[in-house]
C-alpha cells in the first residue's frame, strides 16, 4: 500500500513537473512572438537573431507529448500562422543579410561558411541525397530546386560535394538576382543555374530526375499538396521528388506534410529530423 502511495505521488510529481515546463514553454512562445511581431524589421540583429535562437531551441528540445499539449493550447493556437510568417520573413531576412556579405568579401567561400546554419544544411543535403541514390540516382541526373532563395545553400553542396547539376527556381526577382551572384563568385555557374519563375507556370519537368521543394515552398499544406500534384502531373513517371516537412512544434516553424495527403507521389522514405535538425525529409517518386 505504502509502495503504491509512493509510485503514486512520485508520478504525480513528474507529471506537475511536465506541465510547469509546458506552461513556461507556452509563455516563452507567447513572449517571442510579441517580441517579433512589434520589431520593425527582421533583419538580424541581436534581439531578432536571439529571440529565432530561442525559438529554435525550444523546438528542438520539447518532446512530441509536450508539442501536442502546447500546440493545443488555444493561445498558441491563436498565433501559430503568424509566428510562422514572421520565421518565414526572418529566414529569407538572414539569408539575404548573409548572400551581401558573401558578395562583399574577398573569400565569398570562407564567409559562406560561416553562416550560423551551415552545418544543418550540409546534414540534410546527406540525408537528401542519400534517400535518392538508395533509390538509384546517379550523379549525372538533373535536379531542379524549388525556392532556393537568395542563398542557395542546398544547392551548392548538392553540385560542389555530390557532382549534380542544379537548376534553381524561385519567384522573388530579388532573390534571383542575389543567388546568381553567388553562384558567379564561387565559381559554380556551370553547374549550378537561378531561374525566376512560379513553379506553376511550368509544364515541362522532363529534363529533371530529381526536384526539391523547400521548406518555406507553400504557405500550408494544401499549397504543398498542390505543388506536388503538379510536379507528378508535368514529370516522367519514377521522377524523384524530396519535400522538407516538419513534425511536433516545427509547424511554427513551417507547415508540416501528412505522408497520406501526398497522393502525386509514392513515398519511399521518410528520414525523422536528424539531431539537432528541425526538418523531417520526405523522398517519393511520382506516380
Amino acid at each position: 500500500m505504502f509502495t503504491s502511495i509512493g509510485t503514486a505521488v512520485f508520478l504525480y510529481k513528474i507529471h506537475m513537473t511536465k506541465k510547469v515546463l509546458q506552461e513556461k514553454t507556452i509563455r516563452d512562445i507567447i513572449s517571442i512572438h510579441g517580441e517579433l511581431s512589434s520589431a520593425k524589421n527582421l533583419t538580424p540583429s541581436p534581439l531578432i537573431n536571439g529571440e529565432f535562437s530561442k525559438l529554435v531551441h525550444i523546438v528542438n528540445v520539447t518532446t512530441s507529448h509536450s508539442s501536442r499539449e502546447i500546440l493545443g493550447n488555444a493561445k498558441i493556437a491563436s498565433i501559430l500562422k503568424d509566428i510562422r510568417t514572421l520565421s518565414s520573413k526572418g529566414e529569407s531576412e538572414l539569408e539575404l543579410f548573409w548572400a551581401k556579405k558573401v558578395l562583399a568579401s574577398d573569400i565569398p567561400e570562407a564567409i559562406l561558411a560561416q553562416f550560423p546554419y551551415y552545418e544543418n544544411y550540409e546534414k540534410m543535403t546527406e540525408f537528401e541525397v542519400r534517400g535518392m541514390r538508395s533509390c538509384d540516382l546517379h550523379k549525372n541526373h538533373k535536379i531542379l530546386f524549388v525556392g532556393s532563395g537568395p542563398l542557395p545553400l542546398s544547392s551548392i553542396m548538392m553540385a560542389r560535394q555530390h557532382g549534380f547539376s542544379v537548376d534553381n527556381l524561385d519567384i522573388d526577382s530579388n532573390a534571383v538576382d542575389v543567388s546568381r551572384k553567388i553562384i558567379s563568385a564561387i565559381g559554380l555557374s556551370e553547374n549550378v543555374k537561378v531561374v525566376k519563375g512560379n513553379i506553376f507556370s511550368m509544364k515541362d519537368f522532363v529534363k529533371y530526375k530529381g526536384i526539391f521543394i523547400a521548406a518555406l515552398v507553400g504557405k500550408d499544406e494544401a499549397e504543398k499538396i498542390k505543388i506536388v500534384s503538379h510536379i507528378s502531373n508535368q514529370s516522367e513517371k519514377g521522377t524523384h521528388v524530396i519535400l522538407r516537412s516538419v513534425s511536433d512544434l516545427g509547424t511554427l516553424l513551417y507547415p508540416n506534410i501528412r505522408v497520406d495527403t501526398l497522393k502525386g507521389i509514392n513515398v519511399l522514405k521518410k528520414y525523422d529530423r536528424p539531431k539537432g535538425i528541425i526538418n523531417n525529409i520526405i523522398v517519393g517518386k511520382t506516380k
